[in-house]
């Protein structure tokens, strides 16, 4: 608040009950005043050049930039964990067309706001949607690299494995609703399983090389394997499985 305090032009608020993430950004996006809203977590610590290579990146044409998720981590299982989450921003990578932009280093114009936003407060995959959503709209996400954030040292915790089962689950129905997809193709999509679980890794392995993090990516490539599989089977069962009552497939079809 002191900081705050010296500031006129910056405003603090608190909210009386706690919000999820987006719902949070969300109040956030409501009370601001300016043309771009700029995203990042609370447990990320910006670059002193951050919101000045975020704003480039919008000054040169990129209505909704991504920057870039560093971290510092030693351990294999917290490089793992990270590679697990941000693989796609990982310092090191050119600049250029994004399919997700993550909220933890995000920046996003007014104008898009309006047409894709607000972010679906109730989900975890909200970020996700407003990708598509603003893809749909015309304003494909960029990746900038100079814009960068550094994420806490993540540690291994009790009920991971779940945990990412359940995102997975969430982000599977939330992609399924969005997308428009039809009984037949959601079988067969939960019936392919396996091989979204192969195409994963390799993604990741693919960031893990442009980023010059491959030595990384072979380390923890067992936990890899495992983790991801919890979150395919997840995606897998959130395709034939609505989620909270089908609110999530019709917001995603909006």
């Amino acid at each position: 608040m002191d900081v705050v305090s010296k500031l006129p032009a910056v405003r603090f608020h608190q909210h009386p009950t706690r919000l999820l993430p987006h719902a949070a950004r969300n109040v956030g996006a409501s009370m601001a005043r300016g043309s771009l809203f700029a995203f990042t977590d609370a447990d990320c610590q910006a670059d002193p050049h951050w919101l000045a290579e975020l704003v480039a990146a919008h000054s040169a044409g990129h209505e909704i930039v991504a920057g870039c998720i560093d971290s510092h981590a030693l351990s294999w299982v917290s490089q793992a964990i990270y590679l697990l989450k941000y693989s796609p921003y990982l310092r090191g990578k050119p600049a250029g067309p994004i399919g997700l932009a993550a909220t933890g280093s995000l920046l996003v114009s007014q104008k898009v706001w309006k047409l894709a936003g607000p972010f679906d407060g109730s989900i975890f995959a909200g970020d996700a949607l407003f990708s598509w959503r603003a893809r749909a709209a015309g304003f494909p996400p960029w990746f900038e690299p100079k814009a960068i954030v550094v994420d806490q040292d993540e540690k291994y915790r009790r009920g991971f494995f779940l945990e990412r089962f359940r995102r997975g689950r969430e982000f599977g129905s939330v992609r399924a609703g969005f997308e428009k997809w039809g009984h037949v193709w959601r079988i067969v999509r939960f019936l392919a399983m396996p091989l979204p679980l192969i195409f994963a890794l390799a993604a990741i392995g693919r960031e893990c090389l442009y980023g010059k993090r491959l030595r990384a990516f072979i380390q923890c490539l067992p936990l890899l394997f495992l983790v991801q599989t919890a979150w395919c089977m997840g995606e897998a069962v959130g395709y034939v499985v609505a989620l909270h009552g089908g609110k999530v497939s019709k917001q995603a079809s909006a």
